[in-house]
């Protein structure tokens, strides 16, 4: 759908190309599948991350339960080793107890024995010849007694230790019994939390499988619809080999004042969606009726009995053309005049220039040892949210896969270790000075350095980076790629406010991982590397200005080509067999693109007009064999007679012997692409006929 820059085959003048794909999948069911599939496809990754959350929750448990296990059987050993010291205090404390006794009683017998001896005098005692005896005996009492009261203080001593002995113990006794509790309790809760987790992994793995079968049939559905990704694919791939094949023969050269080759475009995939909603209450758009002029006769006239297809333009048709705002600016038109004319109804707003964009640079890349996942900060220094930093001008990061998950690795420009750790499931890279640009190294284009922030999400299937940037410093790497910054200021200025709708109508807030990509799918992105000083300006001059339908910004669908005329979009959006689609938008209704002189605004345009090489049946027949759907065994005749305002085809029937069958013009374009011979030229619109357009 919106233009990219491409070499033209002839003279490889520069002319501001649309997708191979013709947007005939939206918008209406289209763009409401391609939503959908991208709600899904953002739920399934979600759920992803939350199932590896829960999981590692999971495993955190299972590491605390068993953890917990081990606490709990070193606190029942260290309760058993404390009740037993608890026993053995209290076993020393009886016996010192008991041994006290003893001493007590030893004491006793003692001192009656001295008693009774105490009974008979002294003199007595002398009389008898015993006094000596007796002196003896008194000595003896007294040694006894002192070591008794010796060995008393000794008793009493262990007693008291003991006796603090049995205190701490019972304490430790009661600490053990109540960590015992607490563990268990713990223990409860990790078996409680165990089960909870587990259901909700459960419940979680069927959300998964109810997400991936209502995108499979989202997706499925998709597939019905006009050209599948993999068709849209195959045309750009044999449109390029036709290209390829066609500059290797001489030609004619391009128009004067075309701008110098580009650089080499991105992998181009297939047209973005619009809108499907009419603006209420503006009036249907009248039918157009092109102003016939006078069409040169080919030089050379096709053989009899042959097919020569004849058409103009390029692409869908639909919203700006990018050759006539050209040819409208030589005229004299502002750049407001020209959104006007080609956005019919419409006025002009102003948004926040500074809004972020999420622009998609690469998804599912794998690094290898011949292109590892290198980015680098250039001009400034730089930063990663929340890890570190800031690093210096040239230092690198590199994403390595490790053993678990992913390494990160930033070094200096002389190779100087900075930073070694794991790599979260989402880096941001910012730039830490308004000088900063980031490079992604390994993205495989010249055209890989950024303003703004770059974010990697790391999955087990890759890496996805995206660029998130303010509004109209997206738009400073994006209008030089759509339109030669050659041309005339008030065409630039139209180019601006066109794409800088488009993008602000395909914002998706909190939605997926990114807004737009840099490739034709949405609008060509080739970053700060291929800015320009016109173009820029441009972007400047309209800042924050954006195509208003109602109190909605536009779906400002944009083209390289009109061929004098611009379509209706429920003209453009049908299904592969021309089935409508898509209700009518009133800013995408056709308009005659030509001048009070008759003469095309885009009669600059390399395509204006174009032929095919001339074809007999039987080659036609054979080519549109090739497909089910076109098959109709030896081609009898074409049925081109059901067309749009513009003249573009809507349907073509193929009659032929076998069968009689309905396509889309975009389905039959893309049949004739894909299997006509390389060298052949290719049809570039549904605009086409067997005669010279008018």
């Amino acid at each position: 759908m919106i233009a990219t820059v491409a070499i033209v085959a002839s003279g490889l003048a520069w002319v501001p190309a649309a997708s191979g794909r013709d947007p005939d999948t939206s918008p209406g069911p289209a763009e409401r599948l391609r939503s959908e599939i991208d709600a899904r496809t953002a739920k399934i990754a979600q759920l992803d991350g939350r199932q590896a959350a829960l999981a590692s929750r999971l495993l955190e448990i299972e590491v605390a339960i068993a953890a917990l296990r081990e606490r709990r059987a070193e606190n029942e050993r260290a309760l058993a080793v404390a009740e037993g010291e608890l026993a053995v205090a209290r076993q020393q404390i009886q016996s010192a107890a008991a041994r006290e006794n003893e001493l007590k009683g030893v004491l006793a017998q003692l001192v009656l024995a001295a008693y009774d001896e105490s009974r008979t005098s002294p003199l007595e005692r002398f009389l008898s010849s015993d006094l000596l005896g007796f002196l003896v005996q008194i000595g003896q009492i007294g040694t006894v007694e002192d070591e008794l009261q010796r060995q008393a203080a000794a008793i009493r001593e262990v007693r008291a230790a003991a006796a603090a002995w049995s205190e701490r113990a019972e304490r430790l006794v009661t600490q053990l019994a109540g960590t015992r509790a607490a563990l268990e309790e713990d223990a409860r809760a990790l078996d409680t939390a165990r089960v909870e987790t587990e259901r909700l992994l459960d419940a979680l793995a069927r959300e998964q499988i109810a997400q991936q079968s209502r995108l499979a049939v989202a997706q499925d559905a998709l597939e019905a619809i006009g050209l599948t990704e993999a068709e849209a694919l195959a045309e750009q791939a044999a449109l390029a080999r036709k290209a390829q094949a066609a500059a290797l023969e001489p030609g004619p050269t391009g128009p004067a004042g075309a701008g110098p080759p580009p650089p080499p475009a991105p992998a181009p995939s297939p047209s973005p969606t619009g809108t499907s909603t009419a603006t209420p209450g503006v009036p249907a758009t009248p039918a157009l009726t092109p102003t016939p002029t006078p069409t040169p006769v080919p030089s050379t006239a096709p053989p009899a009995g042959t097919i020569t297809f004849f058409g103009r333009g390029t692409d869908h048709g639909l919203g700006l053309s990018q050759w006539g705002a050209r040819g409208r600016a030589e005229a004299g038109q502002s750049a407001a005049e020209i959104i006007a004319a080609y956005y019919r109804g419409t006025t002009i707003g102003q948004t926040d220039p500074t809004q972020p964009v999420r622009v998609l640079l690469l998804s599912g890349f794998r690094p290898s040892g011949s292109i590892p996942a290198r980015l680098r900060g250039l001009n400034g220094p730089w930063a990663i949210d929340g890890v570190a930093g800031p690093f210096p001008d040239g230092a690198t990061l590199d994403l390595e896969p490790a053993a678990e998950g992913w390494q990160m690795r930033v070094r200096a420009s002389d190779g100087t270790p900075l930073f070694d750790a794991p790599a979260p499931g989402s880096l941001v890279l910012r730039p830490a000075s308004d000088a900063t640009r980031l490079q992604v190294v390994f993205k495989p284009s010249y055209y890989d350095t950024y303003r703004g922030a770059i974010r990697i999400i790391v999955t087990s299937t890759g890496l996805t980076v995206v660029n998130e940037v303010g509004l109209d410093e997206y738009l400073l790497g994006v209008v030089p790629a759509e339109m030669p910054s050659t041309w005339p200021q008030e065409a630039l200025r139209a180019q601006a406010m066109a794409a800088r709708s488009y993008a602000v109508a395909h914002l998706r807030r909190g939605v997926g991982l990114y807004d737009v990509d840099d490739t034709t799918r949405s609008q060509v992105y080739l970053g700060a590397l291929y800015e320009k000083a016109t173009t820029t300006a441009a972007v400047q001059a309209t800042a924050g200005a954006v195509v208003m339908s109602g109190s909605s910004v536009a779906n400002t669908l944009f083209h390289s080509t009109a061929g004098g005329a611009t379509e209706n979009n429920e003209n453009v959006y049908v299904a592969w067999d021309g089935r409508p689609l898509a209700a009518p938008v009133s800013y995408l209704s056709g308009i005659n693109d030509r001048a009070p002189d008759g003469r095309p605004y885009d009669a600059g345009s390399p395509w204006a007009t174009w032929q095919s090489r001339a074809y007999t049946l039987d080659e036609l027949s054979s080519i549109f064999a090739q497909d089910a759907r076109t098959a109709v065994g030896q081609l009898v005749r074409l049925d081109l007679s059901r067309r749009g305002v513009s003249g573009r085809l809507i349907t073509v029937t193929l009659i032929g012997s076998a069968a009689t069958k309905t396509v889309s013009g975009s389905y039959f374009k893309y049949v004739f692409n894909v299997y006509s011979p390389v060298s052949d030229p290719p049809l570039r619109s549904t605009l086409f006929d067997t005669a010279p357009i008018p």
